[in-house]
């Protein structure tokens, strides 16, 4: 018995060529979108860590949120320290001491509020996910390439053996 012979015809090749072309395009209209969306993307955050950080004293889970994000971050406040008026969790001072500080800290409070050291965050995210992107991206176009050629060389040699 012999093996069955598996080959892809030019038009398959172009097909795949296709398909290849439309999720490059996606890629660029969701990227597009990212950029364009990133402002709003800002307001809601801040509007965000307002409510969260303005239920600090009353819930205990916006209390455990405000301070894992303050202490992982190494920020103090929603846009600064001056959030907290002249109170501030112990989580917002560069040395964690466990409780309440009226006024200062023992040593220097974060500077940067969490609203920018999350965009920040997210920024840096967003590129490194941009790079990725535009890396597969860029694989995608030279299999597109390459398979609108093989297709070319296909019909070609197909009318020249016909």
């Amino acid at each position: 018995m012999r093996g069955v012979r598996w080959r892809l015809d030019g038009s398959e090749r172009l097909q795949y060529a296709i398909c290849l072309l439309t999720i490059f395009f996606i890629e660029i209209g969701v990227g597009t979108m990212a950029f364009v969306y990133r402002s709003k993307t800002q307001d809601y955050l801040s509007k965000s860590m307002s409510k969260i950080f303005d239920k600090y004293e009353n819930n205990a889970d916006a209390r455990n949120i405000v301070n894992a994000l303050q202490h992982e971050l190494h920020c103090c406040g929603t846009n600064s320290p001056a959030s907290w008026a002249g109170k501030y969790p112990s989580s917002c001072c560069q040395i964690d001491a466990g409780k309440h500080y009226t006024g200062s800290c023992p040593g220097e409070t974060w500077a940067v509020g969490c609203v920018e050291a999350m965009s920040n965050l997210i920024r840096d995210q967003l590129e490194t996910m941009g790079s990725i992107a535009m890396s597969v991206a860029a694989i995608e176009i030279v299999g597109i390439v390459a398979s609108l050629c093989l297709a070319s060389a296909i019909r070609r040699s197909e009318r020249n053996y016909a």
